[in-house]
């Protein structure tokens, strides 16, 4: 008789008219798959095969799906790609580090460094880096100030001076080749370095002493009628007029007592010693200096408590040495 109790394996069943028999190949695994869909779009979404992007399905997602098709998928690799001071995560099918660097348009110069280099298999979670690298020439110049020499000329009135040479400053001219990374000083060597000596400023000083006071001959009181005077040339100047106790003291630069017959000069003008004719005032000798008196100006002196009849103004007066 027949076992009771004792459960029979059930007979396979027929597939659906409607569901399609295909192979999925994803991540280097072979999947035999059925769905009733009539694209290979609407296969994966029944199956609900998780699909980024950048994945690509082959043959497209539109494709009819037929019994025993086989369907690829191409899944993007994730990669952290640094350059240029930025960071970012991009999907690739690249195959090498160097494919992918030239599908996302980063060119590389002769110098850039890439790692892992251009040649290394990419993988899903790699990260890739460019180093910018940069050789320039930077050439810094120091300057090397000029001396002031100075040199006397006995021939020339104390007190004077001129700059015989302007001179000019030097320079010390180093060259170095520098490697930046990425914006960044990291190497840095001389390559060569040259100097141009400074020349120096000359400054020309007189050291002509004015004659002593007992060599000074100062004129007597003269009318103030320069007409007729012998003498070398003419020069127009600005004339004021001082006396001891107004402000000046009772002797001249020279040594003399400050009175009629002296004046006040700047002996780059006209030198110490100089004897000239002021019209108005008279024949006079060159025997003081001021530190008013300055450029085309003279100063004529007067004695104590006397008030001129003098007006201040522009005269031209007569050099008689």
């Amino acid at each position: 008789g027949k076992d009771k109790g004792v459960a029979l394996a059930s007979p396979p069943q027929p597939l659906s008219p409607h569901l399609v028999p295909f192979v999925l190949h994803d991540r280097g695994v072979a999947l035999h798959l059925t769905a009733d869909a009539a694209t290979v779009g609407e296969a994966l979404d029944e199956l609900q095969v998780q699909l980024d992007e950048a994945d690509l399905v082959m043959p497209s997602r539109d494709a009819p799906l037929t019994s025993g098709l086989r369907v690829v998928i191409r899944r993007a690799k994730h990669v952290l790609l640094q350059v240029d001071g930025g960071e970012s995560w991009v999907a690739t099918h690249a195959v090498s580090v160097g494919d992918l660097l030239a599908e996302r348009g980063v060119f590389l110069g002769a110098m850039d460094r890439v790692s892992p280099a251009v040649t290394a298999q990419l993988s899903d979670g790699m990260s890739v880096r460019v180093v910018r690298v940069q050789v320039v020439r930077d050439v810094q110049e120091e300057t090397i100030a000029r001396n002031v020499v100075y040199r006397d000329d006995p021939s020339l009135p104390l007190g004077q001076s001129y700059v015989a040479q302007e001179g000019a400053d030097g320079v010390v001219r180093r060259e170095f080749e520098v490697v930046y990374e990425d914006g960044r000083e990291t190497w840095r060597q001389l390559v060569s370095e040259s100097t141009v000596p400074p020349q120096d400023r000359v400054v020309v000083r007189g050291t002509r002493r004015p004659p002593p006071p007992s060599s000074i001959v100062v004129p007597a009181t003269g009318s103030g009628d320069c007409s007729g005077i012998a003498h070398s040339r003419t020069m127009t100047v600005y004339a004021t007029w001082y006396a001891p106790g107004r402000g000046a003291g009772y002797y001249t630069a020279t040594g003399l007592r400050v009175g009629y017959g002296i004046v006040a000069v700047d002996p780059s003008v006209i030198p110490l010693g100089t004897r000239i004719c002021v019209p108005g005032y008279g024949v006079a000798v060159a025997a003081d200096t001021g530190g008013g008196v300055r450029g085309y100006m003279i100063d004529l002196a007067y004695p104590e408590g006397v008030v001129p009849n003098w007006r201040t103004g522009w005269v031209t007066i007569y050099i008689l040495d």
